[in-house]
């Protein structure tokens, strides 16, 4: 990334994530340099426990609102659930892996481990409606006892 810097009269903050938002750039690309320009000019957490932690507050923001509403979502609602993305992207950045190839791990992973339970139900007969709540975490936590999705989500951040 090339970056003009900050004058006086022009904010290269605001200026170059107008741009983004103006090409239609991917959000979660945008979120990743906002915290990437946030760095740069010293907005940022010294440890990855900081933004750790940071993230955690978010979260427990979101279920103060989950309670609040009763789980009927609303903006507030809404705005602290954008909170948890922006503190997750950061956590990205932290570690150094891009939000939206970390998504499309997570996906590749879930992805498999259905592909995992359709096996098990298909070994016996039986489809997803077959199976309650219960019987389908059972199924999951098997898949994911035996690792299932691991080779497709560590090909994904390869």
């Amino acid at each position: 990334m090339s970056f003009t810097p900050a004058t006086k009269t022009s904010p290269f903050f605001t200026k170059h994530l107008d741009d983004m938002l103006a090409k239609g750039d991917a959000p979660l690309e945008i979120a990743f340099t906002a915290q990437f320009l946030s760095a740069l000019v010293g907005f940022d957490f010294e440890t990855l426990k900081q933004v750790s932690e940071k993230l955690t507050e978010e979260v427990n923001e979101f279920q103060e609102e989950i309670v609040r509403t009763k789980g009927k979502a609303d903006m507030k609602m809404i705005e602290e659930l954008s909170d948890v993305i922006f503190s997750w992207v950061n956590v990205c950045r932290h570690i150094g892996v891009k939000p939206e190839k970390l998504t499309l791990a997570t996906v590749a992973k879930y992805n498999a481990r259905c592909a995992y339970i359709e096996k098990r139900l298909q070994e016996t007969n039986r489809v997803w409606q077959d199976l309650d709540q219960k019987g389908i975490i059972e199924l999951w936590k098997e898949a994911k006892k035996l690792d299932i999705g691991k080779k497709e989500f560590e090909k994904f951040l390869a």
